[in-house]
């Protein structure tokens, strides 16, 4: 297998519809505020595919120079199987968490959302420290209240909120609905087939859509009473 091909498969594409989903939902919700940027949606979702490369590769040799995967049976792990040199791999991790970082801070000065920053440099400690550190929270049993909180909440209300500049109601409530499918495909893609989390994926997108063209009428009735 060639370099690069290594590299893509190390990021683990498979899981990035889980990254995509919030980024859809937070801007379906602020289309239907008549408030969608496609720039600050773009911006978001680099953000959000970013930090899923960069945990997929931290997660890689956090648990590779740990022995967790030297006999693992599923997609190929760069460290553990010793495709790439462990500091090769954190590398691809930290420049994944800066691009994410660099697209994050075009959004802070485009939006002049100056508080952002801290829920940056938090969703990056929240990224590495997943399974990295000397003590990662991820296996202490607190992977899905992580999960729960920056894949559900932070990336579907964040999305929606550099676009609209409020707190919505109905961000808050999809947040932890889109959480639902993260929360799986988070905690069993080493069992999960391709299909698993496609399907799941297309599951948010058909209905952001529906609700934001098709019917628009059903977000501003659920706006109306929450």
């Amino acid at each position: 297998m060639s370099s690069m091909k290594l590299w893509v498969e190390g990021a683990r594409l498979r899981t990035l519809p889980l990254a995509i989903a919030p980024v859809v939902l937070g801007s379906a919700t602020a289309a239907s505020l008549d408030s969608f940027d496609a720039l600050l949606s773009a911006l978001a979702l680099f953000v959000a595919l970013s930090l899923q490369v960069g945990v997929n590769y931290a997660n890689d040799y956090s648990d590779g120079i740990r022995g967790t995967d030297e006999n693992r049976v599923g997609p190929l792990r760069l460290t553990g199987s010793g495709s790439k040199k462990p500091q090769a791999v954190k590398s691809a991790a930290f420049i994944s968490f800066g691009l994410a970082g660099f697209a994050g801070l075009v959004i802070i000065l485009i939006t002049a959302q100056w508080l952002l920053v801290i829920l940056g440099l938090a969703s990056i400690l929240a990224a590495w420290f997943y399974t990295g550190g000397k003590n990662p929270y991820g296996y202490a049993g607190l992977g899905e209240i992580a999960v729960f909180v920056f894949f559900g909440l932070v990336a579907t209300i964040g999305t929606n909120f550099i676009q609209t500049g409020l707190i919505d109601p109905l961000a808050v409530l999809v947040g932890p609905a889109d959480d639902r499918c993260t929360r799986h495909g988070v905690a069993t893609h080493e069992q999960l087939e391709l299909l698993d989390i496609t399907v799941c994926f297309w599951h948010v997108i058909v209905h952001a859509i529906y609700g934001c063209r098709s019917a628009k009428l059903w977000l501003d009735f659920l706006r109306t009473i929450v």
